[in-house]
């Protein structure tokens, strides 16, 4: 039985990242620009001096030096990285399970929605 849960979860979390890849909208760079103004609009509401210079540093850094290919690039590095978390949270999860450890079981079980959570996130 425990060998069972492992090859579902690979095929739930794959099956979760492709249905998250269909839905996902398309970030652009002007996207990326108009988040970082309302965030700048709302430290400014705030009184949040030191995030707002952090925010204007960000928002000329979009202007300058964003394009298409290196949101391409940054999306794909992002999802590589929560891919790679994925696959060492679903060692951790059938290590878990061959301890026959309920409490650890549940823990890593855990770790692994959270991770299959966040590789979905990046796949947006």
């Amino acid at each position: 039985m425990m060998t069972f849960h492992a090859p579902l979860t690979l095929v739930l979390s794959l099956s979760l990242f492709s249905a998250a890849c269909v839905a996902a909208p398309v970030e652009t760079c002007e996207s990326k620009a108009q988040a970082i103004e309302q965030q700048m609009a709302h430290a400014r509401e705030q009184g949040q001096a030191d995030r707002l210079k952090g925010l204007q540093k960000a928002l000329t850094e979009v202007k300058a030096n964003c394009t298409a290919q290196s949101l391409a690039a940054e999306k794909a590095d992002k999802a590589k990285e929560k891919q790679q978390e994925v696959a060492e949270r679903q060692q951790d999860l059938k290590e878990a399970q061959a301890s026959g450890d309920k409490e650890k079981i549940a823990v890593r079980q855990k770790k692994l929605e959270e991770a299959i959570a966040e590789l979905r996130e990046a796949g947006q």
